[in-house]
């Protein structure tokens, strides 16, 4: 067994050590703040103090995991800051706080001290340390583990078959902003629909519009058959996010008494895949919303969901995370960019929710995505081939990492339709192992 030794314990210390030891390595451990105890003690020490302990790995500790207030704190890299960020030391010396780093990321610490927002009063990218040390692209806490890992076994000849054995996953996820792009809308919103088409001289639009709603063509949004089509053929299964919010300027599904709903939901669970909440736009700034919309989409599942996704990836900490855990949402997956592909925390697997304003750790899993396709298309305007090379950029690491690539879908996205035509091209090769 592991000991872990500190001059004093702390919540954020302990949310570390637990999720580094406990989740990510699968190592038991002894935390202990009484020097004595380490006297004759035949196990390896972790020595997380300034204090010389022979015969132990060392990390120095800063300040940032013993105290409670949140104020500005500097990682202290140093000037090659990114092959800090990157990788360990090639002497297998921890230069820096290890512990203190991984929380940083995992805590979203940044996020609580940045006051400006971005146009939808989210945290913005480019504020991200990551972002501005040219690391977002990479699992940077994911690559400190492995090579502490690699430090544990080398130093204290740790049998790597102690270790939690992780592998590389495929894990997609699909929201469903709209279910259809011309059907189920009311007489009115669609008259306006199709003047604004006529306006814009958006005559595919038209052509479309009258196939679906008068002639009752296959809405080009209806694509879950080939969801389920691909999915299978890979033995995968999917987590949707449905939107059944109130109609508003970033929220236009249909009404979410429509039988559509209905029988697309239940589709989707027949077929194995798990269903969440989309919280609509506007429920980001009002709980009561956002409570009436949970209760809806039980009622059209029948289930009782515990998952869910912010439209629009609004979220605020630590309120949108403490109304999620009222309503019994055990699995968030808002961490991540739309307009940037990377790891927003630094990492690829899911982490247990740190509440720093109460300073204490939660049962809330935060699931992270590194990819979402609205980012390649619509932000960074790249092209199919080049989304595909930087997809495969992605996997490429994270299988060196035995680490889970999550990535972001949506129906509309795979319809083959208008800018997203030849599209599920980039989705297929998400799916391949």
């Amino acid at each position: 067994m592991l000991v872990i030794y500190s001059k004093e314990k702390s919540p954020r210390l302990s949310y570390v050590l637990n999720h580094l030891f406990s989740s990510r390595l699968g190592l038991s451990f002894q935390h202990v703040s009484d020097i004595n105890e380490l006297q004759n003690n035949p196990h390896q020490i972790i020595n997380y103090s300034d204090l010389k302990i022979e015969n132990s790995i060392q990390i120095v500790p800063e300040d940032l995991l013993f105290q409670s207030k949140i104020e500005f704190w500097n990682m202290n890299y140093d000037e090659n800051e990114k092959e800090t960020l990157l990788e360990l030391s090639k002497d297998q010396v921890i230069s820096f706080d290890l512990f203190a780093a991984i929380f940083f990321h995992l805590s979203r610490y940044e996020e609580y001290l940045f006051i400006e927002k971005d146009q939808h009063q989210r945290f913005d990218f480019q504020n991200s340390s990551l972002f501005k040390s040219e690391c977002l692209n990479h699992p940077v806490v994911d690559i400190w583990i492995m090579a502490f890992k690699n430090i544990l076994i080398q130093d204290f000849n740790i049998p790597i078959e102690s270790f939690k054995k992780e592998q590389f996953e495929i894990c997609p996820t699909i929201d469903v902003d709209m279910i259809y792009a011309y059907k189920g809308r009311s007489f009115l919103r669609g008259s306006l629909a199709f003047l604004k088409n006529l306006l814009f001289l958006q005559f595919n639009s038209i052509k479309n519009r009258i196939m679906c709603v008068v002639f009752n063509q296959k809405d080009p949004f209806d694509n879950f058959d080939y969801q389920i089509e691909t999915l299978k053929k890979h033995e995968l299964k999917a987590n949707y996010f449905f939107q059944v919010g109130p109609y508003g300027t970033y929220d236009k599904n249909i009404n979410n008494k429509h039988p559509a709903y209905k029988t697309i939901i239940e589709f989707l669970l027949k077929n194995g895949h798990r269903v969440g909440l989309h919280p609509s736009y506007q429920s980001n700034s009002d709980v009561e919303k956002i409570k009436t919309e949970h209760q809806t989409l039980n009622a059209i599942s029948g289930q009782k969901l515990s998952t869910s996704r912010q439209h629009y990836l609004r979220f605020e900490l630590p309120k949108t995370y403490r109304t999620l855990i009222e309503l019994g949402i055990e699995r968030e997956f808002s961490m991540g960019y739309s307009e940037e592909y990377g790891f927003r925390a630094g990492t690829a697997f899911p982490f247990k929710w740190f509440d720093l304003l109460n300073n204490e750790s939660t049962n809330l899993e935060i699931v992270p995505f590194c990819a979402m396709d609205v980012c390649f298309q619509n932000y960074k305007s790249l092209s199919i081939e080049e989304t595909l090379s930087a997809v495969e950029q992605l996997k490429s690491e994270l299988k060196n990492l035995n680490a889970p690539f999550w990535f972001v879908f949506h129906n509309e996205s795979l319809s083959n339709h208008q800018q997203w035509n030849k599209w599920r091209k980039v989705w297929e090769k998400c799916l391949e192992h």
